[in-house]
């Protein structure tokens, strides 16, 4: 087991050779340093002539996940455990949001290094469980080690977790799936309640949602017949796995059911996007027929990423041998398993129905392909396994192995009658796909016969796949240097020594990618966040909250009265030509072009503006009028008369009469940490602290040690009232949702340790 190990990390070391050689890390940080301002006023270390973007489809994972990792590590670094978000969307929950992966075992890595070498860390584990956990499964299944071996590298390096690598999350989910299917099978059902809590933390429940489903299968499966005798006891695994994680999936739901993504379109209002158009089954075998982002060549309008079902060429060829000659009976479990997701990602009837359903609704149907690669590596580890055992056959049924090459030409037929630079980009891409297929068919033949050459064919076999997948990987994944990771600039510097507002990014900064710098904003970008601030959002840009902004949450409309009360007091914008190409010479759109706004800094292509009607994050306000109903309230917040800084508008009465004049009190911000700000207030007369972060479920507010109640103020923030006089006040973000989550888990783990003794004293 110690040289199974140390090959699978040898293997891992080799994918990641540019992490521990060149320094460079696994995250895409070209696509901010190559595409964005102010990072393009400058010239960075080894690119005189700038930064080359490699793939542009990686946007994701420098714009949020990067940011939002080392955001929620610095948290448990400093002793806060990471609940709250206030950098984006102002302020919103951050355990809750699943992606944010809080829970993950493997943050540890962030606790003992440094954040570049923690996420290259993060980033490797995650192909490494992979090949461990899909080696015990195989070898559980009976399978030698030389086939299991190769079965783990086509499923540790297959489409979907190359795809999704840099993301830090899916491979996770992914990683535990064989583990559970090895425990399951092995009845270890309390191993297996832990593992699947783990697979929850590690933040995509939907790819959770269809292991559950498809484990049950393997459960009435059984190993030698159909028996629902255990399926109680699996019934049971999945509601103590599910209460294991308790403490991420009660927020989570609770953010779900309040967020902006019960009623919005998949993959970004993309129905295409959501599914697997026929015509590219192609690419299950080659995955580049279509082009490939890191070229810049992809054409048929397809979507890259739904390519989660490509694993190798040659794992196709070994799955079909195995289908044709092998004994077991499991594979036609696999084989089902899979035809099955890649039917349920094609633009079905059956399909349709699926995504409309709860919980299934919120996903994309290709994300499930991940299965067919996991079938896919067991099958090809069975092939391998029949090929090591010399299984006599006669060479007549090895005519449904000539499937793929007979596809290969059909699709080379397609692309020839084409015309202009599709046809070359097909027939090129068609190339290595072919040349991996036939070698497959010429390894079968040389073991047939010649068998005295089969241990070294089937190990040539192994490092064919390895090449492969590994080739796959390189061109689609960017490794970038840790140097040049969210490098300072003298506008991001100015930005952070310039507190007490909020930022929003204009036409220069991509959502969300402040986060790594420390700054805050109502904009944002994130799969899940609050409704309610959805709404505002919409308000502000649309002027009615029945037009809520999706996941991408930017805004334009910055004369809005709106803009102001949510505290964004600084804009950045691009100096351009008249053709609206960036300029350092040019002015700004006419949109920047406010009385409200003036300039406060500047460098090279970039301006600063500070908007002098915005109100500060904390402010005093000593006026309230009551309004009932949202359409009034925003009526009445955008109504030209109603003066922000004087008057707040309250949804209930609190009983307090103030003066509604000019305020002389005083407002310090004694500690402001995620989760929890803390104020001394002197007053000479009653007024209101008004606190423009959204008003979620959760948040406290005590005054001089007692408990007071929180305002809805302005549609989505928070206000509490306060008396004359010198005052302490802090507002503490302690969800009821967190406590029960966190009561369920811990029920949950006891219960699992008593069953466990029960069993063990059963046992014995």
């Amino acid at each position: 087991m110690k040289k199974i190990f140390l090959l699978f990390i040898f293997l891992v070391a080799v994918f990641f050779y540019r992490s521990w050689i060149y320094g460079e890390i696994p995250m895409p940080g070209d696509h901010i340093v190559g595409v964005y301002y102010p990072w393009l006023d400058y010239k960075w270390p080894g690119f005189p002539a700038g930064v080359p973007v490699k793939n542009p489809l990686l946007a994701d994972v420098p714009s949020l996940f990067y940011p939002l990792k080392i955001f929620s590590m610095g948290l448990f670094r400093s002793g806060k455990f990471p609940t709250w978000n206030p950098m984006i969307f102002n302020g919103y929950p951050l355990l809750a949001t699943f992606q944010s992966g809080v829970l993950n075992p493997f943050n540890l890595y962030f606790m003992f290094f440094s954040n570049p070498v923690a996420w290259t860390l993060y980033i490797a584990t995650q192909p490494l469980l992979a090949l461990l956990f899909m080696y015990f499964f195989l070898r559980t299944l009976g399978i030698r080690k030389i086939a299991s071996v190769l079965g783990a590298v086509v499923y540790a390096f297959c489409g979907f977790n190359l795809l999704w690598l840099e993301y830090g999350i899916h491979g996770y989910v992914a990683a535990y799936i064989p583990l559970l299917f090895l425990l399951v099978g092995r009845r270890r059902w309390l191993m297996a309640a832990v593992v699947l809590a783990a697979q929850l933390f590690a933040g995509y429940p939907q790819i959770s949602l269809y292991t559950i489903i498809f484990l049950g299968f393997w459960v009435l499966w059984g190993r030698t017949r159909i028996t629902f005798a255990p399926l109680y006891k699996y019934i049971l695994t999945v509601l103590l796995g599910l209460g294991l994680a308790g403490l991420l999936l009660v927020p989570g739901f609770e953010l779900f059911s309040r967020s902006q993504r019960v009623g919005e379109s998949l993959a970004g209002g993309s129905k295409s996007g959501a599914f697997y158009p026929v015509s590219q089954l192609i690419t299950l075998i080659a995955p580049d027929y279509f082009g490939n982002p890191s070229t810049y060549n992809v054409w048929g309008g397809v979507q890259y990423t739904n390519n989660t079902g490509y694993a190798s060429a040659v794992a196709l060829v070994l799955g079909l041998l195995a289908l044709v000659l092998s004994r077991r009976r499991d594979k036609y479990f696999f084989a089902g398993l899979y035809l099955l997701p890649v039917f349920l990602s094609l633009p079905t009837p059956a399909s349709f129905f699926i995504q409309k359903l709860p919980v299934f609704s919120a996903s994309v149907m290709t994300r499930i392909m991940v299965f067919s690669g996991f079938s896919l590596a067991v099958l090809a580890a069975a092939g391998t396994d029949v090929l090591s055992r010399s299984v006599a056959f006669r060479f007549s049924q090895l005519k449904y192995l000539l499937l793929p090459l007979f596809i290969i030409v059909g699709f080379a037929w397609a692309a020839d009658v084409r015309t202009g630079p599709e046809k070359i980009i097909a027939l090129r891409n068609l190339f290595f796909p072919t040349i991996f297929v036939i070698t497959a068919y010429f390894s079968v033949f040389l073991i047939t016969m010649v068998p005295k050459l089969k241990n070294i064919v089937l190990v040539l076999l192994v490092l064919e796949v390895t090449a492969e997948l590994f080739r796959f990987g390189w061109k689609y994944n960017v490794f970038f240097p840790d140097r040049l990771i969210f490098p300072p600039t003298k506008i991001t510097d100015y930005l952070k020594a310039h507190p007490g507002y909020r930022l929003d990014g204009g036409d220069v900064l991509p959502l969300s990618v402040w986060m790594a710098y420390g700054l805050k904003s109502g904009s944002g970008y994130d799969a899940v966040y609050p409704g309610l601030w959805s709404r505002y959002e919409s308000a502000l840009d649309y002027g009615s909250i029945y037009r809520p902004k999706g996941r991408f949450n930017d805004v334009t409309n910055y004369a809005s009265p709106l803009f102001d009360i949510a505290g964004n007091g600084y804009i950045l914008a691009l100096n351009r030509r008249p053709d609206g190409l960036p300029d350092p010479a040019g002015v700004p759109y006419p949109r920047f072009s406010l009385p409200k706004f003036e300039q406060v800094f500047a460098y090279k292509t970039v301006r600063v503006y500070r908007n002098l009607q915005a109100l500060p994050e904390f402010s005093l306000i000593t006026g309230y009028e009551v309004i009932k109903g949202e359409d009034n309230i925003i009526s009445r917040l955008q109504d030209p008369r109603f003066d922000s800084k004087r008057l707040v508008v309250l949804e209930e009465n609190p009983g307090v009469k103030l003066a509604g004049t000019t305020n002389n009190g005083s407002l310090k911000l004694l500690s402001d940490i995620p989760g929890n700000q803390l104020f001394a207030v002197d007053l000479p007369a009653p007024a209101i602290l008004l606190n423009t972060q959204e008003d979620y479920p959760g948040w406290q507010a005590v005054v001089d040690g007692n408990p007071v109640q929180i305002y809805r103020a302005d549609y989505a923030f928070q206000a509490v009232i306060l008396p004359s006089g010198s005052h302490r006040v802090e507002f503490t973000y302690e969800p009821d949702s967190i406590k029960i989550g966190a009561s369920v888990s811990i029920i949950s783990l006891m219960t699992i340790f008593g069953l466990s003794k029960f069993f063990r004293r059963q046992a014995a």
